[in-house]
Order: C-alpha cells, then structure tokens, then sequence
C-alpha cells in the first residue's frame, strides 16, 4: 500500500481545498515542515482518517464534527479523498466526516441544523465502480486492502506523537495481536482452542460417565448383617462423595455378595410356595362356609316378612277404594271451577259495554277542543322561528372577527416571547464568550506552571522500571520464606513419623526375639526330656550324656504360625522404618536447598543500593522481616508520586486540548451573537404588525365583547325554546284525546260481539258439570268434603303404597323357596373359627412374602448395579487415560503450566520477531554508533509468572549486559522504536502475509536525537527510501532541513493551512 495523493477541504486546519501529490518528489524520502500549528500532523490525521475514520492517536482520538475546519464556511461540506496503489492497482477512498448542514428554508434558514449528517465513506475499485455496501462493509473491505487495524497501520506505518514508544513498550500480549495479523499464527491459536474445545468436551463425557457410575453405585443396597457389609459401606461412601479409587474392589465384593443374595432368594422362595397353598385353602373354605350362612339368614328374614305382609292385607283393601273417590272427586271439582269461571265473564262483559257507552260523549268534546289548541301554538312557534334565525346570523359574524382577534394577540404573544429569548441568548452568548477568554487566560497560566510534564513522566517510569524489578525480588524472597517454612514443617513431620516408625519396629521386634528364644528353649526341652542313656541323641547321635543343659520349667506356649506371624509383622514394621528414614534424609536435604536459596535472595535484595537508600538504616540492621517493610514504604513514594506526574501529564494533554478548542468556540459563540441580534429585530418588527391588526379588527365589533354576543344568543334560544314547549305539549294533548276516543268505540263494539259467545258458553259447561256428578254417584256436598280432607296428590302416595306392598310379599316367598332349596340338610357352619384359620395362614404367608420379596428386590437391583457397573468402569477408566493424555498436551501449548506461561503462538512468533530483531538492529547499531542492540527475553525466561515471549530487551555493548528497554532515554527510544519499525516492515515484505506496505510517516521525535544520530537516522532512511517505499518526516527541526533536499512546506494564516512542494 503507497499514497499517491491526498485531498483535503474543511477538515483540520486546512479549509480550502488542498490537493498534496506524493509522486511530485523525485525522492521517495521527504520531509513536512513548518511552524508548531502550522498543520503538518493534520497530514497524518488526514491519511488515518480516510483509512479507518479516525485520526490522531488513541489518546487523542478525534472524529466527527471536531474534525470540520474552523477556516471553511459554514456551507462546505468536509471531506478528505485519498488515492493509493496496493500492487499494480489503485483504489480511491472519498470519507466525508459527521458536520452540520445549514438549514435551507424556514425558520432559521442559513443556520446550523441542530442533528449532525452521518459520517459517510465510499471505496472506488481499480475498475473505477464503487464498492457499494454500508459504511461498516466498506471499512472491513478497506481494512481488508491494507492488511492492517488502525491501531497496528499507526504502529507499523505511521510513528505519530507520541506513538512511537507503544510497538517498542507493548507487551507480549499487544504483540502477539500485531503479529498474528501479519504473519498469520492464527493457526495455533486455533490449534490450542481445538484443544481446549477437546479437552472441554472429553472433560464433560468424562464427568458425565463418572456421574453415571457414581448413580450406579448409589442405587446398591447392602444388607445389614453380611459378611462384607462394612466394607462395602465404606467404598460405597468413597464412590458417591466423588473418589473411584477403590471401584474395582467395590465391583468384586458386589459380585460375591450378589451370588450369596441368589442363593438366599431360591431357599424363601419354595417356603412362600408352601405358606401360599395352605393360605389359599384356608381362604376356599371360609368362603364357602359364608354362602352357607347367607342362606340360613335369608330364610330367616323371608319368613318375618310374610307374617308381616298377612297382618296388614285389611288395611291395604281401604286405601284402594279411598285411591279410587279422591280421584272422581277432583274430576268433578275441575268441571265446577271452569262452569263457574264462565259464567262471570259474561257478567263483567254487560257491564263494561254500559259503562263504557256513558263515558264516549265526554273524550269527544276533550279532542275538539286539544286541537284547536295546537293549532294556535304552532303560529307563535313560527314566529320566534324567524328572530332567532337573525340573530344567529349577527352572532356568528361577530365570533369570527373574535377569532381573528385572538390569534393576533396570541402571535404578539409569541413575537415577544421571540424578542425576549433572542435578547437574552445574545446576552448569555457574550457572557459565555467572556468567561471563555477567561478560562483561556487561566489555562495558559496552569501551562507554564505545569512546565514539561512529558519528560518528568518519562523520568519517573525509569524509577518504576527499578522498583517493579526490585518488587519481583521481594515477591520472590517471600515465596521462598514461605516455602521454607512448610519445607521445616515436612521436615519435622517426616522425622517424628521416622522416630515413631522405629519405635514400633524396635517394640515388634523385641517381642519376636522374646517368643523366638522362648520357642527355641521350648524345643530343646522337648528334646533334653526324652534324653536316655545308651540312646542316641537326635541331633549330635552321642549316646552318653554326662552334662545336659537344665532349662526352666516355664517357656510359654507359642506356635510356630505365630512366631512367624511376629517375625513378617516386624519384617514389615523394618521395612517401613527405612521408608521413613527415606523420607526424613529427602525432607532435610530439600530444607537445607531451599534456606540456601532464601539466604541467597536475601543477600541480593540486602546489598541493594536503592533499598539501603530508602531505608535509613546500615546493610547489617536489614533482615528478612524489615526489607519487607522498606520496599513497602520506597514503594508507596514512588507510586505516590506517579500519580501526581501522571495527573500532571494528564491535565497538561486536557489544557492543551482546551486551548485548541477555544478558538473554534469563540468564532462560534461571535456567529451565535449575530445570530441572535438580527433575531431580536425580526421578532420586534412582528410585534408591531400584530399591534396594528388587533387595532383595526376591534373598529367594526357589533358587540363589545364575546360573551354579549353569546348572552344575545342564549336568550333568543330561550325564547324558542318556550315557544317550542308549548307546540309540543299541545300536540300531544291532542293526539292523546284523540287516540283515547278511538280506544273507546273500538272496545264498545268488541265487547257488544263477545257477550252472546260468553252466555252460550257458560251454558255448556254448567251441563257437563251435572253430568259428572251423576256418573261418579256423588253430591255436591260430598265431593266438596273429600277435596276439603284429601289432597289432590294423595292417591299416587297411596298407590305406592299399595304397590309396595304386593313387590314386598311376592319378593319374601320368592327368597324363601330359594333359601330352603339351598340349605336342605345342611347345618350351620361356625364362622368365627374359620376366620381365624384363615387370618392365621394369611400373616404366615404374608411374611414369608414379605422376607422373600426383601431379598428378591435386593438381589435384583445389586445384580443389575453390577452388570451396569462392570462394563461401564471399564470405559470410564479407558476415557479417563485419553483425557490426561490431552489435558497435559493443552497446559502446555496454551501456556498454562507453571513457569511455562508462553503459549504456543508466541514460541511460533519469537521466529518472526528473531528475523525482525535482526533487520532492525542493523539500524539501531548504525544510529547509536554500534553501542545498542535490541534482544528478546531469553527463553528459560520467557514462561516465568506471565507470557513474556515477545518482551523486548535493550543489550549496552559498553557494559555488556541487558537492561529493560524502559531504561532508554527519549532520543534512544526513538531510534530503537524507529529501528524496530524498519525491521518490521522488512519482515513482512518478506513474510507469507504478501502485503505491500510502501509507506512510512515519521511525526516528531528527532528533536530528541544528537547530531550524530539524527545524522545516522537519516542515512538509514535515505538507504530505505532508495526503494519502493515512500518515507515522510514531519518536524520543525532546522537542521534537517539541510540533510533533506525534497520538503512539503506548511504555512498557515488567518485563512487555514497551505502546503507547497519544495523539490531539488
């Protein structure tokens, strides 16, 4: 990737269009100079911003409208177009910044619009078409062209201000990131996730098939009371709380006990047999012995109930005959109520029609007069119909002239609210202004105060640097305390278990040599009690025996199995004793390395220049408990006073921004000013215009206010309203009178022809009636004293009566005849005794059942425990040996072994950095006249408490040792940064990433060089721009200008930033 040319308008400093032609040169190496402020970083941010839509460094990160120039009006859109190649093809990237556009039309026209326009990019391909997708499509296909992040094209590209320290001071982490996207490790970052993903996954199956076998062995039930139970308890306990140590020992004691379960179940399984067959024969004959008595008590209750039935035949023939005239009865009654109803309506009838002929005259005259009342009421409606109508209409004229009153004094209303808040936006405004110029005083002040906070910062790193390298010494003697401390602990601990382990040797020991000699006596008394002269002796064959040996009476009993049980036990008590004193020897021998180790550590840190400063005391007075507290103290200096360098520093980059910021704010708080004065005088002119309309509105008014004109009106209405009541309620009356005479003619000649129906009728019913009377051969009197006695329901209660009765008596001889059939000759079985045989057999069999199912159950679920159990351990044990075989290989290649932290990636790295450090010192010797040379962290080293593989180390030819890279100074710093980037840049020319980076920007830094490296820095930049790669130095310094032929030069005036080419 190599810049071809830059075009800028509005953004920066740079406010007319400024078009900058990188192949103008005839050298690719050039320099950008001019005054501080004059625009030349902005050339940077330009380039940056146009890649990855930021500009500057991270800490200063600029975007957005900040990046619009103060020096373009306000009309111009920014933007910055850059053209460049990438190989044989060119690309064009176009990036308009977030700014605010001027509102075209209404309110406010020519202002800016209060929401800022999006940030927008376009990308134009070697073809000349657009990559046409969003913005952040556009920016990974951008990011794609140059093979680099922002972050990594700043480092590696571009050394801007105060960025050239970071790819030389990154650690490993940061440069692993840098790395994997140039050289492409990735790779094996993906080979140690596949790990991981592996070893996780394998690790899931694996707990999983533990669980499961945990489960299994939880579902075992150990009887109480056999042979193994406590065994079994016991690695049961061990499996379920987690450990499968002891799980084949678990598996062949299951094993045994399941065959002696077997046996058990076969042995109660013939008794549960037995008890069964006697139950079941018990249970048979208690049943029949039951039907048998049923029988007995059926006959029984058959026989009660027919005597009973006998007893009461005379009073069932009674309730059938009175069933029979409270039925005739009510038949009567309901032919008398239905004559009788008859009968009145007919009278009611003659007697409406009379009454109703006398009231028809009266409702006559009432509907004559009803209507000429209406009539009357209807002409003054009209009337007060036409007044009100006149009224309305003057009503209705006078609201609108109202209305366009109120809307006149509403927009005077406004027009001064308009004057009142452009008055005091105007006045805030220049109150904001001075208070800005005020601030601006102050932080110019705080700025000389505040003086180089940079290079305070920096000296103190140098400080930090010392006292973190110092901190990992006093870390590290602590540990070591530490770890002598539980190395005198494991000392005294494998001693006392070596005395205690020698003690019960020498205690079995001597009671084997106690039973021994007496087992020995007892043998050779055997053999002196046989003794006879002239009879050989069994063991020397000598037939005389003068002199005997005369052993005591008493020499124990012992077996010969026991003693050599004492001699294995104290055998093994020995062998246990040398283990100990095994232990003990290793114990002392690693207490004894690790106190030379801490004496070691502590001499170092005691003769320690700085720490003997900090502590105010002689070497000697140091001890291991007191340079913990002295290093505590330097410690808590020093960061202390980081703290307040670094709050410097900070607040002196914040001032700085500040300053930059207040010219722009103070242009535009001069813009909102104006603004807001010609605000005022467009509201105060609007006032007056509202003042003379409301004048003229109120002249022709035929009311003096809206409410008279509402007052007429309701009054009017009022009166129409009476009016109208009075219509209504006289036409009603007289359609009330009318309908009501109507009514009355129509019933008249109704009732006239229903009276002759109602007479012949009545006539019929009386007829029916007597006629009832005669066939039920009742009187009048004598079915009105039934009815009156009996209720009309009473014969069906009656009949059910009767009809129970005779279900009763037929159902009672039915059951005696099937009763007797069924005990003929039969006696009556005692119950009693049978039940109790029965309950006997059945608790017999019910705990034979209840042993034998006990023991089937266990039998059953052990038996299956154990065939789950048994090939199931097989496979777990066989998954278990893949699993440690791969976690091992992860720890290793993810660097999470102790004192083994740098991953695989970064061993892989440490090649391409190794090639690096080798191009890049070359340069660095060269600038600092062979005295430094850049190193890595060695790598015994490079695993120690975090990954330090890619750390960088600084090597002095002159003292012949290695320092951290921290340690530089500033112009040392700078070389070895820019040495670094060189090599770097080399190293992907040459690497398989292919990328084409054809670019280096240099911004600052050389004025921190003497003139013999400035010099060097410059040969080697020369030597490095006699290639394809384009080298810019942006910088004020003076005498680079004469080492530099081509120059990009910078001015600026009160119109923004220009740049001419100044070419040899």
């Amino acid at each position: 990737m190599k810049p071809i040319k830059l075009v800028m308008e509005a953004f920066g400093s740079y406010g007319a269009r400024t078009t900058i032609d990188f192949t103008q040169p005839g050298q690719n190496l050039f320099l950008i100079t001019g005054d501080t402020g004059a625009g030349k970083s902005t050339i940077f941010d330009a380039i940056v911003f146009a890649l990855y839509g930021k500009a500057s460094s991270a800490e200063n990160e600029k975007k957005g409208e900040i990046l619009r120039s103060q020096y373009a009006p306000l009309g111009v859109e920014p933007f910055v177009m850059l053209v460049f190649s990438e190989g044989e093809d060119t690309y064009t990237i176009k990036r308009i910044p977030a700014y605010r556009k001027l509102r075209e039309k209404g309110e406010g026209k020519g202002t800016l619009k209060d929401k800022a326009e999006t940030e927008k990019v376009s990308l134009f391909l070697p073809n000349g078409q657009e990559y046409a997708n969003g913005i952040e499509e556009t920016n990974k296909k951008i990011e794609e062209l140059t093979g680099l992040t922002r972050a990594q094209f700043m480092q590696i590209a571009m050394i801007a201000q105060g960025e050239f320290m970071k790819i030389l001071r990154a650690e490993s982490k940061q440069k692993k990131e840098i790395f994997r996207k140039l050289f492409h490790t990735e790779i094996f970052e993906k080979i140690v996730r596949e790990l991981e993903n592996r070893k996780s996954e394998k690790g899931k199956v694996l707990e999983r098939m533990k669980t499961e076998c945990r489960m299994i062995v939880s579902g075992a039930a150990i009887p109480k009371d056999c042979e193994n139970e406590a065994c079994l308890n016991a690695i049961k306990g061990q499996i379920t709380d987690g450990s499968l140590a002891n799980m084949d020992q678990f598996i062949a004691e299951l094993g045994t006990l399941c065959k002696r379960l077997e046996e058990e179940r076969n042995s109660l399984g013939e008794h549960v047999q037995k008890a069964e067959e006697q139950r079941d024969h018990a249970r048979e004959a208690y049943t029949r012995a039951e039907g048998i008595v049923k029988y007995f008590t059926q006959l029984e209750n058959a026989e009660d109930t027919l005597r009973e039935c006998e007893r009461i035949s005379g009073a069932i023939k009674q309730k059938e005959t009175l069933i029979r005239d409270i039925r005739s009865a009510y038949e009567i009654q309901a032919l008398f109520l239905r004559y009788e109803e008859a009968e009145k309506k007919a009278k009611e009838t003659a007697l409406n029609i009379e009454h109703k002929k006398a009231v028809l005259p009266k409702l006559t005259a009432a509907a004559s007069d009803a209507e000429d009342a209406e009539k009357r009421a209807k002409t003054a409606l009209e009337t007060e119909q036409s007044g009100l109508n006149r009224i309305q209409e003057r009503v209705a004229e006078a609201k609108k002239t109202f209305d366009k009153i109120r809307l006149a004094k509403e927009a005077l209303q406004k027009s001064k609210a308009a004057l009142e808040v452009a008055a005091k936006a105007e006045t805030d405004a220049r109150k904001s202004l001075e208070n800005l110029k005020i601030k601006e005083m102050n932080w110019k002040e705080r700025a000389r105060e505040l003086g180089n906070a940079e290079a305070a910062y920096e000296a103190w790193k140098g400080k930090n640097a010392e006292l973190e390298r110092i901190g990992a010494d006093v870390e590290s003697l602590k540990k070591q305390k530490a770890e002598l401390s539980q190395c005198e602990v494991r000392k005294q601990k494998a001693q006392a278990d070596f005395a205690k382990a020698a003690g019960a040797y020498e205690a079995k020991n001597e009671e084997y040599q106690m039973w021994n000699r007496r087992y020995m006596a007892s043998k050779a008394k055997y053999f002196l009690d046989r003794l006879e002269d002239g009879k050989p002796c069994p063991i020397c064959g000598a037939t005389q025996h003068p002199n005997p040996c005369r052993i005591a009476a008493d020499t124990g009993d012992i077996s010969e199995e026991r003693l050599e049980e004492l001699k294995n036990a104290a055998q093994q008590l020995n062998k246990a004793q040398l283990e100990f004193a095994g232990r003990s020897n290793a114990a002392a021998a690693a207490w004894e390395e690790k106190k030379k180790s801490f004496d070691e550590s502590f001499a170092k840190l005691r003769h320690c220049e700085s720490l003997k400063a900090h502590s105010g005391a002689a070497e000697q007075e140091i001890t291991d408990e007191t340079v913990l507290d002295i290093f505590k103290r330097w410690k808590a200096a020093v960061l202390k006073e980081g703290t307040r360098l670094e709050k410097n520093r900070m607040q002196q980059k914040e001032i700085e921004n500040a300053l930059f910021d207040a010219a722009e704010e103070k242009e535009r708080l001069g813009e909102t000013i104006e603004r807001h004065h010609q605000a005022a005088g467009a509201a105060n002119t609007d006032l007056k215009s509202c003042e003379r309309e409301i004048e003229s509105l109120t002249k022709g008014l035929q009311y003096a206010s809206e409410k008279d004109a509402e007052n007429d009106l309701q009054a009017a209405k009022e009166k129409y309203d009476e009016k109208k009541h009075e219509y209504d309620k006289a036409a009603k009356d007289a359609l009330k009178t009318a309908k009501d005479k109507t009514e009355m003619e129509t019933s008249i000649r109704q009732y006239e022809q229903e009276l002759p129906k109602l007479t012949a009728d009545t006539a019929e019913k009386k007829e029916a009636y007597v006629t009832a009377m005669q066939e039920k051969d009742l009187s009048e009197a004598e079915w009105e004293e039934i009815v009156k006695k009996h209720r009309k329901d009473e014969p069906d209660q009656l009949q059910k009566e009767v009809q129970k009765y005779g279900e009763k008596s037929a159902s009672a001889k039915s059951l005696k005849d099937a009763a007797e059939k069924a005990v003929a000759g039969k006696a009556r079985p005692d119950l009693d005794a049978l039940k109790q045989a029965q309950e006997t057999a059945q608790e017999v069999y019910r705990n034979a059942r209840e042993t034998y199912d006990t023991v089937r159950t266990l039998c059953q679920d052990n038996q299956k425990v154990y065939e789950q159990l048994k090939p199931r351990n097989r496979e777990c044990t066989a998954f278990a040996s893949e699993y440690n075989q791969l976690e091992k290989l992860y720890k290793l290649f993810s660097g999470t072994v102790s004192g083994g932290r740098m991953d695989l990636e970064t061993y892989v790295q440490r090649y391409y950095l190794e090639q690096i450090l080798y191009a890049a010192n070359k340069r660095f010797q060269s600038m600092s006249a062979g005295q430094f040379e850049l190193r890595m962290t060695d790598l015994e080293k490079a695993g120690e408490g975090k990954n330090k593989g890619l750390d960088l180390m600084v090597y002095s030819t002159v003292t012949g040792k290695t320092r951290e890279i921290r340690t530089l100074s500033g112009g040392e710093s700078f070389m070895a940064a820019l040495a670094l980037s060189l090599g770097m840049a080399d190293q992907i020319q040459q690497s398989a990433a292919a990328l084409n980076l054809d670019i280096m920007f240099i911004d600052e830094g050389f004025g921190s060089l003497d003139e013999h490296s400035r010099s060097q820095a410059v040969k080697v930049l020369k030597e490095m721009a006699g290639g394809a790669r384009l080298v810019g130095i942006i910088s004020h310094v003076t005498e680079l200008k004469q080492e530099i032929d081509n120059q990009l030069l910078v001015s600026r005036d009160e119109t923004g930033s220009h740049i001419k080419w100044q070419t040899s």
